[in-house]
């Protein structure tokens, strides 16, 4: 009675008792306070052990969290050591600017493999060039083997920025499977090089579809192949494939395209050459004329032209330079002659050299000239009765003399017709009359005489 009394009515102490059995964290462990003796009734002990259990997992429960937040050392997880890896080696690669260096400094040494065995790679600046001298070392070679010299990759320099893997072979082998000779690859490549930059499916093989269409036998077209190796640079869209087009949309029949294509068919080529007179040297590198005589070297330079100039040997074994002109227009074409014209003069100025002179021409007031500068300019004086000195200076390689045989004359000699031209005309523009009526006052300085220093 007594217990029961005691566990009815005092139930907070009873509670109390059930809290001193929960267990106490001390420093992270789970500890439990020794029981008391006091005997209580089962209903209550069942009570008190329901709450110590709910009290003791919740407080593990805490433990476990609490631990768990605790920092600990665990060991870091490959990929966290791999981005960190990666960080650090970022640190380590070359700038940007130290790549260039590389690149410039790797450049230049292949430009001195290339120097070295007589290839000038001044047309090759804005090429990509292999990283290593044994790459091109092993481009010429096969250009060696194909029958190409130095001096034909001089002409055509560009040749070396095609592969060999690449760009040579698989256009060689489909040259060779439509037929085309081996024995003509050298001069197939001479006459047109530019045919290692195109692509067998793109550039070739629709060219020859189109060859197979205008009624030519399969077994022809490897000879015209080999007599005109440059209809494989012909495009196609924008020419003839354009024409006819336009001229089915309007109504034209195709039976009558095909009548009438031959007359209407476009120049495919246009072809000059001239003799290259004894004692005479021509160097062409890609479209720049270097000719050299007895008299000196002239060089002139051609690439506004769309012209191609090759040096070719004929029968009987003597030279000579051809000027070609593909799929050109009329002014295109006439531009051949006026490239020959040009190293026409080239060759007379090295072998003869050219002479102009000039007289002087007063009315009231002599004209007075005199030589300065070891005959490299001209003063003159007294001119429409002036104060004025005007000096000229002649133009390089142009020397300016006083006639001894004729009075008032002078004489200028030079190897480049336009050099010398030209420094005439300097002369002649000094001693303009100004501000008076040109057709009463002819005062000034003229050319007189055009000729060559061998006539004389």
């Amino acid at each position: 009675m007594k217990i029961r009394s005691f566990a009815a009515g005092i139930t907070k102490p009873s509670f109390l008792l059930a809290q001193t059995e929960m267990p106490i964290l001390a420093f992270g462990h789970s500890k439990l306070s020794p029981s008391l003796t006091l005997q209580l009734p089962c209903h209550c002990l069942r009570r008190m052990g329901l709450v110590t259990k709910l009290k003791y997992s919740v407080a593990d429960r805490t433990y476990t969290s609490r631990s768990v937040g605790l920092p600990t050392s665990k060991p870091e997880s490959p990929r966290l050591n791999r981005k960190r890896g990666g960080s650090s080696s970022l640190y380590s690669r070359p700038s940007l600017s130290d790549m260039k260096k590389e690149k410039m400094a790797n450049r230049e040494k292949v430009y001195e493999f290339l120097r070295g065995i007589g290839i000038i790679p001044d047309e090759l600046d804005g090429l990509e060039l292999p990283v290593t001298v044994e790459v091109m070392r092993e481009r010429v070679d096969f250009l060696h083997n194909l029958g190409l010299t130095i001096e034909d990759i001089n002409n055509y320099p560009l040749v070396l920025g095609c592969s060999v893997k690449k760009n040579m072979i698989p256009v060689l082998d489909y040259l060779g499977k439509l037929g085309v000779r081996k024995s003509t690859f050298t001069q197939f490549l001479q006459r047109y090089p530019q045919v290692l930059h195109a692509s067998v499916v793109v550039d070739l093989e629709p060219v020859v579809k189109y060859l197979q269409g205008m009624d030519i036998k399969p077994n022809d077209i490897p000879r015209v192949l080999e007599t005109y190796p440059e209809v494989l640079g012909f495009k196609l869209e924008g020419t003839m494939s354009t024409s006819v087009a336009y001229l089915v949309g309007i109504g034209v029949g195709r039976r009558e395209i095909d009548r009438d294509r031959e007359p209407a068919m476009k120049t495919i080529l246009s072809s000059e050459t001239m003799d290259i007179p004894e004692g005479v040297t021509i160097k062409v590198h890609a479209k720049i004329i270097e000719v050299e005589g007895p008299r000196g070297k002239l060089v002139r330079d051609f690439k506004h032209l769309n012209l191609d100039f090759q040096l070719i040997t004929d029968e009987n074994g003597k030279k000579r330079l051809k000027v070609e002109s593909w799929f050109g227009s009329r002014k295109t074409s006439a531009a051949i002659r006026t490239a020959l014209s040009h190293v026409e003069n080239l060759i007379t100025g090295v072998t003869k050299g050219y002479r102009y002179k000039m007289r002087f021409v007063y009315a009231h007031f002599p004209i007075n000239a005199s030589i300065t500068n070891s005959s490299k300019s001209i003063e003159i004086r007294n001119f429409l009765g002036e104060k004025k000195v005007r000096k000229v200076d002649m133009l390089e390689g142009v020397s300016i003399l006083r006639s001894e045989k004729v009075k008032d004359e002078l004489i200028l000699d030079g190897n480049d017709i336009e050099l010398v031209s030209r420094s005439c005309a300097l002369i002649n523009q000094k001693c303009h009359v100004k501000n008076k009526d040109i057709r009463k006052f002819l005062d000034g300085i003229y050319v007189s005489e055009k000729g060559t220093i061998a006539e004389e």
